[in-house]
Order: C-alpha cells, then structure tokens, then sequence
C-alpha cells in the first residue's frame, strides 16, 4: 500500500502523532511493550521529515538513530489540543470521583451496588452537575481537604 501526503498534510500528520504519543506516554517512566509497536510506527514516519521539509521541527538524533521534535515544535499551536484535552479532563474526572465519593457516603456501598446502571447513572449526574457548576464558578478556591488526623508535613 502507498500513501502519498502533501507536505502540508504531511505536517498535519506530525501533529496528529504528536497529540496521540503525548497521550500514551506523557506518564510512562519506561515505555511499555504496549507502546513500542506504536514507537517504531511513529519513527517511520518522522524518518520522512527531511523529505517533507520538516527538518526545522524534526531533529535526527545520529547516535541513536532516533528522530525527536525540537523543543520549538514541543511548543508549537498544535500543544493547545493537549492543554485542553488534559484541563477538560482534569475537571471531569474530579467531578465525577468526588461525585462517586459522595454517593457512596450518602447511601453507603451495599446500596450503590443494588443501584441498576440507569439509576445509579442518574444519581452521580445530579452531583455531577453540582460539582461542575460549583468548578466552573470558582474552580478550586472552595476545594479544601478536611482531616482529623494531622497531615504530615511533605518537606
């Protein structure tokens, strides 16, 4: 099979594979046997940078063999998916943890679980809903952990 790409279509794909590495492996501290296979995919296609005029941005480490972007493309407009993706996200998931955390103190969990999946749907959407508009307001300035055991010092 045979793709042919634009030079700007090209770079469009850069991106796109930028966006999908940073999402797989923005918090690996060693790259699973998982995301290898998507590696050596992802090194094939920045081996074409130099014929796609994108030597600017993508840089060929000799010694390694490898191809990684330049911090300036690291820095570039496309990031701005990521920025929103991971706020989106950050704001969805701790509504809907904090939600299931409230649910289960209300009714406790042997009365989560007997919950049917509609039901129990509709119950975390109302405080989510609460979560949400209360985050959208102030964002975290009303967030506050209460302890009664004292919290250690992180120091």
């Amino acid at each position: 099979m045979k793709i042919n790409f634009t030079k700007k279509e090209y770079r469009h794909l850069l991106d796109m594979l930028d966006i999908s590495e940073w999402i797989m492996t923005a918090f690996e501290t060693e790259p699973s046997k998982a995301i290898k296979k998507y590696d050596a995919l992802h090194q094939k296609i920045l081996a074409f940078s130099k014929t796609m005029d994108c030597e600017d941005i993508i840089k060929q480490d000799k010694t390694l063999g490898a191809y990684y972007p330049t911090y300036e493309y690291e820095e570039s407009e496309h990031r701005q998916y990521i920025e929103n993706y991971d706020e989106d996200t950050f704001w969805e998931t701790l509504s809907r943890r904090l939600s299931h955390k409230d649910l289960l103190a209300q009714i406790g969990e042997k009365e989560y679980e007997a919950l049917d999946t509609e039901e129990r749907f509709l119950k975390l959407g109302e405080l989510e809903s609460i979560y949400e508009a209360e985050f959208e307001k102030n964002g975290v300035k009303n967030l506050k952990i209460e302890k009664k055991a004292k919290l250690r010092s992180v120091d």
